[in-house]
């Protein structure tokens, strides 16, 4: 009997509820439960069944006994409101004159002191202001006397204490001689440049240089150019420059470019392992976000050839679907989900070739049979669809899958790990 958690998992595996941290414990509780995949399809099986029931029509006579219950019903019954009062007490009504009364009192009091500021006598005793003109009188231009300045403290004089009326500032005399006249003020600070005022800035130390980066752009290009020998020679070098790439081709119709990939597959020597789900697509043209074939079995050059056939093939159409190519080496985030919801397998080389995840003992041997029967030498890929992981097959449930991994084998020399996605133009 399985625990409560996991026919939980099953249940929500069957009403297609279930995220992506579920979706991989329910794959790792299918490949090591027997009892749990039976579970499974028993769930399949009754899922179906209720779905193919024959719908019941309600009595014709249902609405009219409805009815009669309710008539029936005895409503329930509500508190009576207390009586409001019908006159409201004068001491409750709102005084409207209060902030009339408010603002005129500021008014008069701003008025008033105006009135006794621009009145008020100003000066000394002599000094009047005409009332009505506001026009004041001229005052008396201010004469130094020479005698009236105070002699200069001697240079030697101590500072005044604390405390002590400080001394009026040192100012020369019209009848000083340049033996008493004050010493001219030092300067402060480094001389100026020559060119510039008193007031300057140092200069600014010199920028550093610039380095020179070299950026990688991803190649792209259209559908038209896969004729030319330059963007074929680029195509074929961008492909072998890293363990694994990605190829986006943006289409029209994916079900429709998937079925001319798979052409030009053959024609080039690849079997290619189509999914059962993916193939019902194919087939009837369901609306399909992308499609993705994953081979590791032909060269860089190979692969070049291959989607220029694909081209080819797509401008001898009527309806022409092949529109952009875009390559690009295949990011980490995109390795885990095709490892984990998509394919399977790992489809980084290098972590296969070191040794990643250990594969039980039958598939091994089911590998090495293969290999003893004639599998050696076949170029081979796979080939199902990229839905979003709500609607996603759990790769483990795909026969296709499974029977590509158990003939996989090792990587050829000079060959070239490639994820092509065939995918909508609009995503």
């Amino acid at each position: 009997m399985l625990p409560a958690d996991q026919l939980e998992l099953l249940t929500a595996a069957v009403d297609g509820e279930l995220t992506a941290r579920q979706s991989r414990r329910l794959r790792r509780l299918l490949a090591s439960s027997a009892e749990a995949r039976a579970a499974l399809a028993k769930l399949q099986d009754d899922s179906g069944r209720l779905r193919r029931l024959p719908k019941l029509a309600p009595p014709a006579d249902l609405p009219e006994r409805v009815m009669a219950q309710v008539a029936t019903a005895t409503p329930p019954t509500l508190p009576c409101p207390a009586d409001r009062p019908t006159a409201v007490p004068f001491r409750a009504r709102r005084r409207e004159w209060v902030p009339v009364a408010v603002a005129a009192s500021l008014l008069l009091a701003v008025s008033f002191g105006s009135f006794l500021f621009f009145t008020r006598p100003i000066g000394g005793p002599s000094g009047t202001v005409v009332q009505g003109t506001g026009t004041l009188p001229k005052p008396k231009p201010v004469v130094a006397r020479h005698d009236a300045i105070p002699p200069p403290r001697e240079r030697s004089q101590p500072a005044p204490a604390v405390g002590e009326r400080p001394q009026p500032p040192v100012v020369a005399r019209a009848d000083a001689t340049p033996d008493t006249a004050p010493e001219p003020r030092p300067k402060l600070g480094p001389p100026a440049p020559k060119g510039m005022g008193l007031v300057a800035s140092p200069l600014l130390p010199d920028p550093p240089s610039f380095d020179r980066v070299q950026v990688r752009l991803p190649f792209l290009a259209a559908a038209a150019d896969l004729d030319r020998d330059d963007v074929r020679a680029t195509l074929a070098e961008e492909l072998g420059r890293d363990p694994v790439c990605q190829v986006n081709l943006f289409v029209k119709d994916p079900a429709r470019a998937t079925e001319l990939l798979q052409a030009a597959a053959r024609s080039a020597g690849l079997a290619v392992h189509t999914d059962a789900a993916a193939a019902d697509r194919v087939k009837t043209r369901k609306p399909t976000p992308a499609f993705v074939l994953f081979t590791e079995s032909l060269t860089p050059a190979e692969v070049r050839n291959l989607l220029t056939r694909f081209a080819a093939d797509d401008a001898k159409a009527n309806a022409r679907v092949f529109e952009t190519i875009h390559v690009t080496p295949l990011h980490p985030a995109d390795q885990r989900d095709l490892h984990l919801n998509v394919l399977g397998f790992d489809v980084n080389p290098a972590k296969k070739a070191g040794g990643g995840e250990p594969r039980p003992i039958s598939s091994g041997t089911a590998d090495q049979v293969a290999k003893s029967v004639g599998g050696r030498g076949e170029k081979a890929g796979v080939l199902t669809t990229y839905l979003p992981s709500s609607v996603r097959v759990p790769p483990v449930m795909s026969k296709e899958l499974g029977h590509y991994v158990t003939r996989r084998g090792d990587r050829k020399p000079n060959t070239v790990a490639v994820v092509i996605v065939v995918r909508h133009a609009g995503n």
